[in-house]
């Protein structure tokens, strides 16, 4: 099996596993109460860290072979620029008109627990999807999410 191959084959599979995530993900926010929104901004990054992951892969010449757990790699970073940039626009540290508007961050901290579920409320159903897209956005380009961490942190 050449080089190709192999890395078609792991492309394949860390795809496949992101988008069943994705969609146990949805099944799960949608059937269960009270869910953190954090259940669906994860998926949402890993997807498009696996786009961003499979668009260099067939941009480059050589189509040199990663290793599964590179792919892996790529996919958590993705993951956790999604829930950073949740938590810029959490702390309102991003905003405007094409940013989702999230209310109830600054309510009185009740507990850990009520924290980390992100007891969070969105201004309008449009905010929610702004912020899945933008979740999709920080998983595709990195980048962006590293650039308004720095503007953030040198103001």
């Amino acid at each position: 099996m050449n080089m190709e191959n192999v890395a078609s084959k792991h492309h394949g599979i860390v795809t496949a596993l992101v988008f069943l995530l994705v969609l146990l993900a949805y099944a799960l926010a949608n059937n269960t109460d009270g869910q953190s929104v954090l259940i669906l901004v994860i998926p949402m990054g890993m997807l498009g860290a696996t786009l961003r992951d499979y668009s260099s892969f067939q941009q480059k010449n050589d189509k040199a072979s990663k290793s599964l757990s590179e792919h892996l790699y790529l996919i958590l970073i993705g993951a956790i620029m999604a829930v950073i940039i949740t938590l810029l626009f959490a702390t309102s540290a991003i905003e405007g008109a094409l940013f989702p508007e999230i209310v109830g961050g600054d309510r009185p901290f009740e507990s850990i627990k009520s924290a980390l579920r992100g007891d969070i409320a969105f201004k309008s159903n449009s905010d929610f999807y702004k912020l899945m897209l933008w979740s999709f956005i920080a998983g595709l380009s990195d980048n962006f999410v590293y650039q308004k961490l720095s503007t953030w942190l040198t103001k």
